[in-house]
């Protein structure tokens, strides 16, 4: 252990170079205080071998060695918070693109009734008797209107693939499959 005298008076004299210098690298005041008594911490369990002359030194290389590990553990911290942040936004930005499309679709449904029983049955997945009985309609009446509401969209879905050029395909068409002659 170093002499408790030795020790005070490096603190004393060097503690403020020390801090300058670690400021000078974390760019930091706060950090670089943190990181000064760390120094210091380890000046006290390592430095019988130091000889008084090289204490300033010493206490350099200890800092610059804190302060690189300290800027690689923000620079890790950081990237990590970054990868975090980026999954959070395209999950977000991907559920409000879903929303919007479904509202869009959804509000094609002029008829109030049928725009209500649409959101039951299809949104919040209500079977067709729950969705009846939520309406205070029987369970044939509430199938006519999905059959209207889905007809609505349809009709608007023809109107939109006109205007796009694709009229002549099909929404779903088949997959056609070469012919293959058995031998």
């Amino acid at each position: 252990m170093l002499d408790e005298n030795v020790f005070r008076d490096a603190y004393a004299n060097y503690k403020t170079d020390i801090t300058r210098y670690l400021v000078k690298i974390t760019e930091n005041l706060h950090d670089a205080e943190d990181l000064a008594q760390e120094c210091y911490i380890r000046l006290l369990k390592t430095a019988n071998s130091v000889p008084e002359e090289n204490l300033f030194l010493y206490l350099r290389v200890i800092a610059r060695n804190l302060a690189i590990d300290s800027l690689r553990k923000g620079m890790r911290t950081k990237v990590k918070l970054q990868q975090a942040e980026l999954k959070v936004q395209h999950n977000d930005v991907y559920e409000l693109e879903v929303l919007e499309g479904i509202e869009e679709i959804v509000s094609l449904v002029v008829n109030r009734a049928h725009r209500q029983i649409l959101e039951l049955r299809l949104l919040h997945g209500y079977s067709i008797k729950e969705t009846a009985t939520l309406v205070n309609k029987s369970e044939s009446l509430v199938r006519m209107s999905l059959f209207h509401a889905v007809k609505r969209i349809r009709s608007h879905s023809g109107w939109y693939r006109n205007r796009m050029g694709l009229a002549n395909r099909r929404l779903h068409q088949p997959i056609k499959r070469p012919i293959v002659e058995q031998r």
